[in-house]
């Protein structure tokens, strides 16, 4: 059993909007291990379906992207990062 204080309460509610999203993904881009590898998948599956992000959090976004690209947990994070940085390109393209 998981100490109470190592356990993790989800970033997110399921009905979470687009800026929360990115929050989240800021708040535990920089946690590693197994837990947050499965938040930041969560997350990043979340975003890639989502609308366009307000234009205020565009560059929020991307940040998080590239630092999550450069140090993904493995290689199925790297995978769900990159599809969210082609969803976005589409996004700036349209």
């Amino acid at each position: 059993m998981t100490p109470a204080r190592l356990r993790r309460k989800p970033l997110t509610k399921p009905d979470a909007s687009v800026s929360e999203l990115i929050a989240a993904l800021q708040q535990v881009s920089h946690s590693f291990g197994s837990g947050p590898a499965r938040e930041k998948l969560s997350l990043l599956g979340q975003l890639a379906k989502a609308g366009p992000p307000p234009v205020r959090q565009l560059i929020a976004l991307q940040g998080v992207l590239d630092f999550i690209r450069a140090y993904p947990d493995g290689s199925e994070v790297r995978a769900a990062s990159e599809a969210v940085v082609r969803q976005l390109r589409s996004w700036i393209a349209a």
